[in-house]
């Protein structure tokens, strides 16, 4: 997380050729870096933590805000996208972390 927006280039480029022949694939969020395991997403990291714990993707509740979240909402039972650039990707789309978390109360209060 860089502490000003204009640092983002110089640490961009820095990080581009930091990973370049490591097996490693950079994404610039709006304001941060994620750098993961070419190959790998959140809907694959989704199916393993699914695989792990014995939980199945039917019993999932996904919350995003990036593109990069899109392959975990394919993966999950329930998506919500907040303020996301293509609303269709997420099962459920609001404009607050708040309305998520109303949201995920209201699912929670119906399931006991």
């Amino acid at each position: 997380f860089p502490f000003k927006d204009e640092y983002f280039p110089a640490m961009t480029e820095y990080l581009r050729e930091a990973t370049k022949g490591t097996g490693l694939k950079l994404y610039c969020q709006p304001d941060c870096f994620d750098v993961l395991p070419e190959g790998s997403d959140k809907g694959s990291a989704l199916e393993n933590l699914c695989s792990l714990l014995g939980i199945e993707e039917s019993d999932t509740l996904t919350v995003g805000d990036h593109i990069n979240d899109y392959p975990m909402f394919e993966k999950s039972y329930i998506s919500i996208g907040i303020n996301l650039p293509d609303i269709t990707k997420a099962k459920l789309n609001v404009s607050s972390l708040g309305q998520a978390l109303e949201i995920i109360a209201a699912l929670t209060d119906e399931n006991k």
